[in-house]
């Protein structure tokens, strides 16, 4: 399922080209039905193993809304997207320092995975309560990926992530997740923070800096510098953006970002 999720999310980002075969838009149309048969009908996860449920279900939820849906629709995947957020939002998914990736063991991927969900959903709960609570999950979430940068590292770790919060060392492929998190939620601080100024200076130096040879940064030619802090919902993403352009009418064979 996390190929599937992936896949839904690059083909959507895309620009659609005139003329663009109606088969790309069958097998969208297909993978969320995929998505609503493999909700659990009980507790709204959506896994087609049952591991790392917050991660999965969160890529689901992030899937479905690049195709425009919100959790207000009231259509079968409005309704799935509910459920699926209802259960990330459950409290026993987040511990209490603002961990994600704990409890379903999907450790600081699932973690930046669900803190990128949350980010994207903030404004677009089904009421307020919902809202409230995207927002402290994911002020809490962001939190805890500024406190794991911030750990003393050396010279050729710092500034990134690895598996878990409290990990020394850092990869790419961890480190990718958590910047597209905080791209996203730019974060929930200040601009003018110390904190905001020095994790922009961190992101910045890791992720632009040559990879020592024979390290396993070194494998990627391309690194994205990081986007500034923090810009709420009114900074439409494309995901907002697609999402509110649907809910408005708008043709959502137009894939536009």
């Amino acid at each position: 399922m996390t190929t599937l999720a992936a896949i839904l999310l690059m083909v959507l980002q895309e620009p659609a080209k005139a003329g663009a075969p109606d088969k790309v838009d069958q097998a969208v149309a297909r993978g969320l039905k995929y998505f609503i048969t493999a909700q659990n009908p009980a507790e709204g996860w959506i896994s087609d193993t049952g591991a790392n449920r917050t991660s999965m279900t969160s890529l689901a939820i992030l899937a479905m809304a690049a195709t425009g849906h919100q959790p207000t629709d009231e259509t079968p995947e409005g309704q799935t997207m509910k459920k699926a957020l209802a259960y990330v939002l459950k409290p026993e998914n987040q511990d209490a320092q603002g961990f994600l990736g704990g409890r379903d063991g999907s450790r600081m991927y699932g973690h930046g995975i669900a803190t990128l969900m949350l980010s994207e959903m903030v404004g677009m709960g089904v009421d307020a309560q919902m809202d409230q609570l995207l927002r402290e999950r994911c002020k809490k979430a962001v939190d805890l990926v500024l406190r794991s940068q911030s750990l003393q590292k050396d010279a050729r770790n710092a500034g990134g992530w690895r598996y878990m919060p409290d990990s020394r060392d850092s990869d790419l492929s961890a480190t990718v997740w958590q910047l597209m998190a905080l791209r996203s939620a730019r974060p929930s601080w200040s601009p003018g923070s110390p904190s905001s100024r020095a994790s922009a200076t961190r992101q910045a130096a890791w992720t632009t800096r040559p990879a020592p040879r024979g390290s396993p940064l070194s494998s990627s030619s391309e690194r994205s510098a990081p986007a500034s802090c923090f810009s709420d919902a009114e900074a439409m993403s494309p995901l907002k953006r697609r999402s509110t352009a649907r809910s408005r009418g708008s043709s959502t064979e137009s894939r536009q970002p």
